[in-house]
């Protein structure tokens, strides 16, 4: 059964991990303080409602094959499959100061969560065992400091409209999984600031957004490359999250006249330029008409044409890379009744050699 969370009514949300063979599903449970349990699944990309990450790729050194927990390890590369959401015929709502900041406040309770509960779970020597040292954890204290931080500050702003905090069964295991969380949950807080930021009217609420946006960032690039050795960035420009699809991380939320669209699976968690892939949804209520693969990555969408679910990588793509199917090739970037699909996230990992020249 679908209760909405009774502790604040108006923003149900929860979160909770499932490890299986061949994928990561990182769904939500929030359990909140009346005892009303609400079942759904965390999104990214659009941050969205739920995540569906990913295929180990590449062992990290500090793995053997007999301590792995499948033949192919590591989120190298991931696939979060995202269900991003579109206004029905009522139309776009009017967005509000104060909405966007009850929004950014239910990001920081969860990310406030889940680190406090992280620290609480593993110690230092856990991290060590896998081939982390002490240093790692205490940087990961310190973001647990900054997201306690960021949700007194919008609290105190918010005042009487504060959304009510949950309580979230983050079931991380272990500590690759905890970081791998992490990282996913510093990409959809850095890119709703950043896709929020454009919606917002007030001077004030819009620096407080932006120098929170640019922490979160720099939290993700730091565990992205630091913590896994990946690429600290995806290119030139970071790829924003429109309030809209970051919404449906509480897309219950009556308020709005939005609906969750079908959940995209990715056939290819890490694809390749000129490489065809199937990108499977529910299509039953998909148009007829000529359909195409969105790729957004930084300020640039890239449109290539669709065939019975399939579709051809194109070239240029770097880092974190959003893919969704849409019903036309609109220009600068999809509009919300665009969408046919929800959103999946690819990677497109680089290393040092990457020259700059090549990411225009």
């Amino acid at each position: 059964m679908d209760h909405r969370c009774k502790a604040h009514p108006a923003l149900p949300f929860q979160l909770q991990l499932k490890t299986i063979p061949s994928e990561v599903i990182i769904h939500a449970e929030r359990r909140c303080k009346r005892g009303y349990i609400r079942r759904a699944g965390l999104g990214l990309v659009a941050a969205t409602s739920y995540i569906e990450s990913s295929h180990f790729l590449h062992p990290p050194s500090y793995w053997t094959s007999t301590d792995a927990p499948y033949p192919v390890m590591f989120p190298k590369a991931s696939v979060l499959a995202l269900a991003v959401i579109a206004t029905t015929a009522v139309g776009v709502p009017v967005l509000i100061d104060k909405g966007l900041m009850q929004l950014a406040l239910t990001i920081e309770h969860l990310e406030n969560a889940f680190y406090s509960g992280g620290m609480a779970r593993f110690a230092a020597d856990d991290f060590e065992r896998v081939g982390y040292p002490p240093w790692v954890r205490a940087r990961f204290h310190q973001m647990a400091d900054i997201e306690a931080t960021h949700v007194t500050v919008l609290s105190n702003v918010l005042g009487d409209d504060a959304p009510a905090p949950c309580k979230y069964n983050f079931m991380y295991d272990d500590v690759h999984t905890f970081i791998n969380i992490a990282q996913a949950l510093e990409i959809i807080s850095a890119g709703a600031y950043l896709g929020a930021a454009r919606h917002i009217s007030n001077g004030g609420t819009l620096n407080t957004g932006v120098s929170i946006a640019a922490t979160e960032s720099r939290q993700a690039g730091w565990i992205t490359s630091v913590v896994l050795k990946e690429q600290p960035w995806d290119g030139a420009f970071a790829t924003d999250i429109p309030p809209s699809p970051a919404y449906s991380l509480i897309h219950s939320n009556p308020t709005l006249p939005l609906t969750v669209l079908p959940t995209l699976k990715v056939s290819q968690p890490m694809p390749k330029a000129g490489q065809t892939i199937t990108l499977s949804y529910d299509s039953s209520n998909s148009p007829n008409s000529t359909l195409y693969a969105a790729w957004a990555n930084g300020v640039n969408v890239t449109y290539t044409e669709m065939m019975d679910e399939q579709t051809i990588v194109p070239a240029g793509l770097l880092g974190t890379t959003f893919v969704g199917v849409v019903s036309n090739q609109t220009k600068p970037g999809p509009r919300q009744a665009d969408f046919v699909s929800g959103w999946a996230v690819v990677q497109f990992p680089f290393d040092s050699t990457m020259r700059l020249d090549s990411w225009k």
